[in-house]
Order: C-alpha cells, then structure tokens, then sequence
C-alpha cells in the first residue's frame, strides 16, 4: 500500500494556464533587411512599418536604459504631450532625439529611414555593463484623430529597442526588446511566441508537431515555443522542441476563458506574436552577457 502511494505521489505535475488577456496590436515595426549589411552608427537604419492607422515616430539615440523605463511609466497623457511637443527628451537622457515625423497612411509598408547623428560619441558603448540602449524607437498612435474611439484597454503605444553591431558587441543589428503601452498607462513587455514553420500567419497556424493533425494551441512557458494541441500537451512534461521542462503554458488560436483576475488589469499577462518565424533569442544573450 506505501508503494502505491508513493507511486502515485510521484504523477504527472499539474500545469496551469497563465491568466492572460488577448490585444490587438496595431504596430508592426522590422529592422530593413539592407540595415544589417552597414555601420549603423554612421549609415544610419531603415525601418519596415505598418500601422492600422496614423501615427507618430520618435528616434533616440545612446538612451539612458534606467530613465527611459522610468519615462515609459509615465501616464499616458503625459508621455503623448512631452513626445508631441518634443519635451520627452528635455532632461537629456538620451544622447540625440531625432526630429519626429507624422505618418498618416493606414495598413501601408513604410520604409523610414533613422538618420544618425552627425557627431557621435563611441565612448558610450566601450564599457560593460552598458548603461544606455543604442537606439530606441517609440510609435505613437496620432490619436487626435481617435480620440472619440479609444478606451482604456487600446494600445497606443509601441516602444522598440534595437542593439547596433559594434566592435564590443557583435551580435547582429536587431531590435531587442518592445514594449507596449495601453491607454490606461499600462506598460506590457511584448515577447515573441516561436512557432516551427515559415508558412505560419495569422490565418492559419501549423499543426501540432506530435499528432500532425490539430492545429497548435498551446504556447509552452517559459520556452515560449508554439508547438503542441492542447491533447498532446496533456501527455508531455519537457517542451518537444528544446526539451526544457513545462512550467506553464498559455492559450492561444482559441477562445481564452480563463476568468479575470479581480485584482485587475496589473496582474493580467499579455503575450503577442508578432515575428513568428522561428529564431534565436537576442535578448538573454545581450543582457546576460553585457550588461543590457
């Protein structure tokens, strides 16, 4: 009887689904493919956009990591009149802003172009741990034109980091870490999901990689590969792709019926796919390693 008890102490870990809330997003910013064959810092970026609607863009450059989080906390008010009036910068936390510009095309692929700074000052980026981010890009929604139809859950706001190649830091030109910012001033830290095939879209999503048959639902934490139907998901304990343990998991490609927490929108987790090709995360290496 003791044996049978332990054996089944010893069952299958239950996995809970993270409470999670789905947003639509209307920004989609890529780094230009022609960016990542040139120095960055004299040649300047090219940036690949699409927004649903009009919207703002504001470039930074060598950005003072501890200020600029503290700045994306601001409410929403707030950072869109210092952004507008072009005070977001005022106490020079970031080494040059340049001059924003005002798109009023919707669902459009823009190429724009971040000029860099005439004079610029290497010193910055010579030294681990990094205190400041090369580049940062924010786009605002020009909200004057939906003011009447926002609420407080819309998002308004896309903040983008990107790392320069440099001689210090040779990772690829990439952008690595984004941020999103609902009108409610709530700030979300935007992370891919990686989902196995090149053909994935939004319309329709791959099969699962164990029974090959239903579309994939589970999205694995904190691997965040898309990989698995919610049935084979019940019969693994380690991701298939990585083969890093399960810790939790998220819904996706269904409808997420999981009840709102009462305690309101700041414990809500909030995962977007938007590269969905499957890649190697720059992010950890960057912040691991020097000091991001």
């Amino acid at each position: 009887m003791d044996h049978e008890n332990h054996v089944m102490s010893c069952g299958r870990p239950q996995k809970m689904p993270i409470k999670s809330q789905r947003l639509r997003n209307p920004f989609l910013l890529k780094i230009d493919p022609e960016s990542l064959k040139v120095d960055n810092y004299i040649d300047g970026i090219k940036l690949n956009i699409v927004c649903e609607c009009s919207f703002w863009l504001f470039s930074f450059w060598a950005v003072k990591i501890k200020e600029f989080h503290e700045k994306l906390a601001y409410d929403w008010m707030t950072i869109r009149n210092l952004l507008i009036d072009n005070q977001f910068n005022n106490d020079h936390f970031a080494y040059h802003s340049n001059d924003p510009e005002l798109y009023q095309d919707e669902y459009n692929k823009i190429i724009h172009k971040i000029k860099a700074p005439d004079q610029f000052d290497s010193t910055f980026f010579t030294t681990t741990p990094r205190d400041r981010y090369p580049l940062a890009i924010i786009l605002l929604l020009n909200d004057r034109e939906l003011e009447e139809q926002l609420n407080s859950n819309d998002i308004v706001m896309l903040a983008s980091i990107i790392h320069l190649r440099d001689s210090l830091v040779p990772l690829s030109t990439s952008v690595i870490g984004q941020y999103i910012k609902r009108q409610s001033g709530i700030v979300l830290n935007l992370q891919d999901l990686y989902i196995c095939s090149d053909q994935s879209n939004e319309d329709h999503m791959p099969n699962c990689i164990i029974c090959l048959d239903n579309h994939i639902t589970r999205a694995i934490l904190p691997c965040r590969h898309a990989c698995v139907c919610s049935n084979c998901f019940e019969q693994i304990n380690t991701c298939p792709l990585c083969r890093s343990p399960i810790q939790n998991f998220i819904m996706i490609n269904q409808p997420i019926q999981t009840a709102m927490s009462d305690e309101g929108d700041d414990n809500l987790r909030s995962e977007n796919v938007i590269d969905t090709h499957h890649k190697e995360s720059l992010l950890h290496k960057i912040q691991k390693f020097f000091g991001f």
